[in-house]
């Protein structure tokens, strides 16, 4: 047993040296007993986990119907609380595989589902309600399992990471609605073509909508153009994933072309500019690229991501683009 680790990485040795795939991860059969034991030796007890679900959930049946009524009633929530696990499990399993994060798909779930059962009248508010609910408790406990495997693999306690997400959480209570508080005063949040679209909530509110009233909602011919597109998504993905590889990457991504439609261009336009400073990159110097272009792709989002609250404190104070902006010495420098 102890020969397969050492025969894959020699392996993988030849095939990097080769310009071969590179491994990601190596570990041996001694890595793996020492992280496994580190890992074992600190776990969360399970009543802990118990008991905080149990918590959670009787604060949610007696707060989300006074937030949410009338239509959201206290079964609603408890029924969604207990489908949370069940919900959480397969995500939790495919995110570790995968590293993409599925919880919006079972937040749509919750959508369809409820906003069906409470139907018009209040079905929108109660199969959004609930998405949150859904989608909240499947994403923590995707992130906490990823945070988890960062801990088995950087030989960190278990319980440490725990706690921090417990701290990241509370803190989170009191940041996200100031945050929200400051884009919403904006005055910006979901205008079309502005800078804070929030596509997500039409998307997300006509999902209800269609739930609780049917077809009939939609304007003429829509019902014929989604299956239209949709059985058109199918067969692009079918032909990139049966079609030879030389011939697959020149067939488009559905994704890729339907979040622009919800975005905007601005969005194509940069995936587009990145991509081509990317290609000419890999083809300077692909060792470089392979090695930082993570990084500086990450760098690049997070930078993005951070201008977005100056931004939005630029529009609360009626300040409008185009900027003018100055920069010289404050003294003249002595010789």
């Amino acid at each position: 047993a102890d020969e397969v680790p050492a025969a894959a990485a020699a392996a993988g040795d030849k095939g990097a040296d080769a310009g071969g795939p590179r491994p990601l991860f190596k570990e041996s059969a001694a890595d793996k007993k020492l992280r496994t034991t580190v890992f074992m030796s600190d776990t969360v007890p399970a009543w802990i986990s118990v008991a905080a679900w149990s918590v959670l959930g009787v604060l949610a049946v007696l707060f989300l119907p006074l937030l949410y009524g009338p239509a959201l009633k206290w079964y609603h929530v408890a029924l969604a609380h207990l489908l949370g696990p069940l919900m959480s499990l397969p995500n939790s399993f495919g995110c570790g595989l995968t590293d993409w994060d599925m919880s919006t798909m079972y937040g749509k779930i919750g959508i369809f589902l409820f906003a069906a059962w409470a139907g018009s009248g209040g079905g929108v508010v109660v199969g959004l309600a609930i998405c949150g609910v859904l989608l909240s408790s499947t994403s923590m406990s995707a992130t906490l399992m990823q945070d988890l495997r960062t801990s088995y693999l950087t030989l960190a306690a278990p319980k440490a990471m725990f706690v921090t997400q417990v701290a990241g959480a509370l803190a989170g209570v009191v940041l996200a609605p100031l945050t929200f508080l400051m884009f919403w005063n904006t005055g910006l949040v979901g205008q079309r073509g502005g800078p804070y679209p929030a596509p997500y909530a039409t998307i997300f509110r006509a999902m209800a909508v269609f739930s609780t009233q049917g077809l009939s909602v939609l304007p003429l011919h829509c019902g014929t153009f989604m299956a239209v597109f949709f059985a058109g998504a199918i067969l692009i993905n079918l032909a990139r994933d049966t079609l030879p590889p030389k011939y697959a990457r020149f067939m488009p991504s559905p994704m890729g072309m339907g979040i622009p439609m919800f975005l905007g261009a601005w969005l194509a336009v940069d995936m587009c500019v990145g991509s081509a400073i990317l290609a000419v990159w890999e083809y300077v110097d692909p060792v470089g690229a392979e090695l930082l272009a993570p990084a500086v792709a990450s760098g690049l989002i997070v930078g993005d991501g951070v201008w977005s609250i100056p931004a939005s404190l630029l529009g609360v104070l009626g300040v409008q683009p185009p900027l003018c902006m100055g920069f010289g010495a404050t003294s003249t420098p002595k010789s």
